[in-house]
């Protein structure tokens, strides 16, 4: 799939995600958000799998910008990333979840 489909795809999987959110489907509206995230910005993820330490503490610190947006993302990205196993291998992060 080259960029232009995935950014397509990420739109309307954006899309469907505020529609989820509309209906009370949260769980459902999160997994496409993280689907259109994880196509979004594909490369960014790559680049710190692949040991891009300072995109990846760019994305920790955008947690917690005051711009709800960018929050969202950096936090749909780090869900992305901790999930995967060559990730925890490579950076042993530790996660705390807030209420």
């Amino acid at each position: 799939m080259n960029k232009e489909q995935r950014d397509k795809l990420s739109e309307v999987l954006l899309q469907e995600s505020l529609a989820c959110v509309k209906r009370q489907d949260s769980e459902d509206a999160f997994d496409l958000l993280q689907l259109s995230v994880k196509l979004s910005f594909k490369d960014k993820l790559e680049r710190i799998l692949n040991g891009d330490r300072e995109l990846l503490d760019e994305v920790v610190r955008r947690q917690f910008d005051p711009d709800d947006g960018t929050k969202i993302i950096a936090r749909c990205m780090m869900s992305i990333l901790i999930t995967d196993e060559a990730f925890n291998k490579k950076y042993k992060f530790h996660v705390e979840y807030e209420d």
